[in-house]
C-alpha cells in the first residue's frame, strides 16, 4: 500500500493549524523546527530512518529526544508520523474516488470500448432499445427524478448536511472550484466539524459556509488555552492519532 501511495508524489499536504499548535505547544522553537522538517521529509520519502544519526538534519541540543514519540517505529523498521500517513491515505482515497467516478461517466457516455469517435446518443439508444424496463409507477418515477449531484459536492454534504442541499450546491457551482480546491475544502470542513463550537450545535448551513468563505477562515478554538489543549487531546484520541 505504501508503494501505491508514494507513487502519487503529491507535492503538498494539508496542515490543520489549530491541531498543530496544540500538539506542539510544549516544544521549543528548535524542537518545533526539527519536528516540522522531519514531517516534510517523511511526506516526500514515505518514512524516515529510525536511527537519528542517519537523518538529514542534526540535533545539537537533543531535539530528537523531544520529538521521537511523534515518529514511532513501524513493523518495517522505519519511523512514521501516524497522523501524516492518515492524511496521505485520505488524499489517496479521495483521488481514487474521483478517478473511478470519471471512468464510470466515460463508460456511460462512450461505452466500455471508449471510442471517442462514437456517437453517444446512438450508444444510449442502442442500449435502451435492447432492454427497455417496464413502466414505472408514479412513486418510482418520483424517486428516479431525484436530483443527482457531483461527487465532490456530495463529499462536502456528507460531512455537513445542514440547510438546503440545492442551495449549498448552487453556492458551490457559483464559485466553480476545481477538484484540488474542493479537496482543500473537505479537509477544512472536517476541521470545523471537530471544533468545540460545532460540536455544541452552533454551525452555519453548508450554503452559508461556502458563500461566506469559511474555507479560508480560521477554525474556531476553545476560549482558554487549557480548554484548547484538552480539545486537541480529545480529537486526537477519537482519531487514534499520536
Amino acid at each position: 500500500m505504501m508503494v501505491d501511495l508514494m507513487s502519487e508524489k503529491s507535492p503538498a499536504f494539508l496542515c490543520y493549524a489549530s491541531d498543530l499548535l496544540v500538539s506542539t505547544g510544549e516544544m521549543s522553537n528548535a524542537e518545533f523546527g526539527a519536528y516540522w522538517r522531519m514531517l516534510c521529509y517523511q511526506w516526500v520519502n514515505g518514512s524516515i530512518n529510525s536511527n537519528p544519526n542517519s537523518h538529514p538534519i542534526k540535533y545539537p541540543n537533543g531535539e530528537w529526544e523531544a520529538i521521537q514519540s511523534k515518529f514511532p517505529v513501524c513493523s518495517d523498521g522505519r519511523s512514521r508520523n501516524a497522523r501524516l500517513e492518515k492524511v496521505r491515505q485520505e488524499r489517496h482515497n479521495y483521488l481514487k474516488k474521483q478517478s473511478d467516478a470519471g471512468k464510470k461517466g466515460a463508460e456511460i457516455r462512450w461505452g466500455k470500448d471508449g471510442d471517442p469517435n462514437a456517437e453517444p446518443n446512438a450508444i444510449l439508444s442502442s442500449s435502451l432499445s435492447s432492454s427497455r424496463p417496464p413502466r414505472s409507477s408514479p412513486k418510482e418515477l418520483k424517486k428516479k427524478k431525484r436530483r443527482e449531484y457531483p461527487a465532490m459536492f456530495e463529499q462536502l454534504w456528507k460531512i455537513h448536511p445542514k440547510g438546503g442541499k440545492e442551495a449549498a450546491y448552487k453556492a458551490l457551482k457559483k464559485l466553480s472550484p476545481d477538484e484540488s480546491e474542493v479537496e482543500r475544502w473537505v479537509f477544512k470542513l472536517e476541521a470545523f466539524r471537530e471544533s468545540q463550537k460545532w460540536r455544541e450545535g452552533i454551525s452555519p448551513n453548508l450554503s452559508t459556509w461556502i458563500n461566506q468563505g469559511y474555507f479560508d477562515g480560521e477554525v474556531p478554538v476553545a476560549k482558554s488555552p487549557q480548554s484548547a489543549i484538552e480539545l486537541g487531546k480529545q480529537v486526537r484520541r477519537e482519531l487514534n492519532i499520536e
